[in-house]
């Protein structure tokens, strides 16, 4: 909890720079998806979308959610940073290695269907650097939980821009196709964990694992709680793929991955808030947090409403244009993605809100059941032919279980809150008041006092 007396740090700044590094990691990932397709067409850069995925599972199935974890016990002040830090070295020491393993055990069962196309090769050398991606990723979570968003922000945009001029070098300059955007990838997390340990005002030492046991205990009942809902995210958002490249292949799930990643560009803002909100609301009073986030949801609703349409309009004229012609196939599975992927924004804050009034269960739970709902409709859609199968069944699928699960999380919120469901998704004329103050600022023109205070819009 916050020290009495203490001030919160403001919400808006930490949002507004929280943003400002969301839109660099939107610009660094798009141009990386772009040379990706340019350089290596719709069937190389499905291979990638795929080595990263499994990538991905791989992390997500040994970090033990202890990034969020680290983020919730420093805003509680239940254990020191140094604590942590080793905590998390010890973390990565002991699941990195067991999921690689895991990994090399079932790909000869998958290498024939789910991973045709993947070489073995391009999985060794990504699962290599999953334990240090484990300890990077627990220990950037820190700056998060000491609310320290000005020097996250700008490091994360640093490091971002490193990742995209390693791989423009690796690609274009040295032509080393899919194995170079292996290697950027693998290669990411070394400089990053050096940089985040001098952030935190902490010597290489400090990496050494240590087995204390009440950091330990309450680490792990935490982060197993988080960890659930993050493999359930995880499989809502890219099980799909999977199938894609059994059922469709290759140059399919460069076409999907394309349109997923275009739509996904509308979480930088959910995202952007809830990193901010989870630890403001991890060091509040839930009398706090009961009136503070019905406003950021509502407002972060709105906004995300008002960007889908331009969003969608933007990508269907660029698409062709940035990706090349062939990637024209991208653009029908966006406009079936994006209704859903606004409502799972609102999902998103308001799992952040649970999480860190100590119940990150709750995204489990509705989770799971999205993920048998996506499940379903993505083998009933995907094999079929025309229009609502292949690749637009599984937006339609994704898009059908993002809606049910916003709807489902939205009924936990206001159980475990005092908050009305009219006062967290409808907006009020103080919103629209706040935005016209702001435009006007940015204006340069002088704004009069609004109803939500100094912080202008929260988000």
């Amino acid at each position: 909890m916050a020290e009495p007396g203490r001030a919160q740090p403001s919400f808006g700044r930490g949002a507004t720079w929280t943003m400002m590094s969301q839109v660099v990691i939107f610009l660094t990932t798009a141009a990386g998806s772009i040379v990706l397709g340019r350089v290596l067409g719709p069937g190389g850069k499905g291979i990638v979308s795929l080595v990263n995925l499994v990538a991905m599972v791989m992390f997500l199935l040994g970090s033990l959610g202890i990034g969020l974890s680290n983020i919730y016990h420093t805003g509680r002040g239940r254990f020191s940073i140094a604590q942590l830090v080793s905590n998390s070295s010890l973390a990565a020491l002991m699941l990195g290695p067991v999921v690689f393993v895991l990994m090399l055990a079932v790909y000869p069962l998958l290498s024939g269907n789910v991973l045709r196309h993947v070489e073995l090769g391009y999985l060794i050398l990504a699962g290599a650097a999953v334990p240090l991606t484990i300890l990077t990723s627990s220990i950037y979570a820190l700056l998060w939980g000491q609310q320290r968003f000005r020097l996250a922000s700008l490091l994360s945009m640093i490091m971002r821009s490193a990742d995209l001029a390693l791989l423009v070098v690796l690609l274009v300059v040295f032509k080393l196709g899919v194995w170079g955007a292996v290697i950027a990838f693998a290669v990411r997390p070394v400089l990053s964990v050096m940089v985040y340990l001098w952030a935190l005002g902490q010597r290489p030492r400090a990496l050494i694992p240590r087995y204390d046991a009440p950091v330990v205990r309450e680490s792990m009942g935490y982060g197993l709680r988080v960890q659930v809902g993050q493999i359930l995210e995880f499989s809502n958002y890219r099980l799909d793929m999977f199938l894609v490249n059994l059922f469709r292949g290759k140059e399919a799930v460069g076409l999907y991955g394309t349109a997923v990643a275009v739509a996904e560009m509308m979480w930088y803002l959910p995202n952007a808030i809830g990193s901010v909100l989870l630890a403001r609301t991890a060091a509040s009073e839930e009398t706090e947090a009961d009136r503070f986030t019905p406003l950021i949801c509502r407002q972060a609703l709105l906004l995300m409403v008002v960007i889908a349409v331009p969003l969608y309009l933007a990508g269907s004229a660029l698409i062709p244009v940035l990706y090349g012609a062939k990637f024209a196939g991208a653009v029908p599975p966006l406009g079936l993605l994006l209704p859903g992927v606004v409502a799972l924004g609102l999902a998103k804050v308001l799992s952040t809100d649970l999480a860190g009034r100590g119940h990150p269960e709750y995204n489990s739970y509705v989770l799971s059941g999205a993920l048998v709902i996506s499940l379903s409709l993505d083998l009933l859609l995907i094999p079929r032919p025309g229009y609502y199968g292949s690749i637009n069944g599984a937006a339609i699928s994704s898009s059908v279980s993002y809606i049910c699960a916003a709807i489902a999380m939205l009924i936990c919120f206001l159980r475990v809150s005092q908050a009305s469901l009219a006062e967290t998704i409808i907006p009020r004329r103080s919103d629209w008041i706040a935005y016209r103050n702001l435009l006007s600022s940015l204006l340069g023109r002088p704004t009069p006092p609004t109803s939500l205070g100094t912080e202008g819009p929260a988000c």
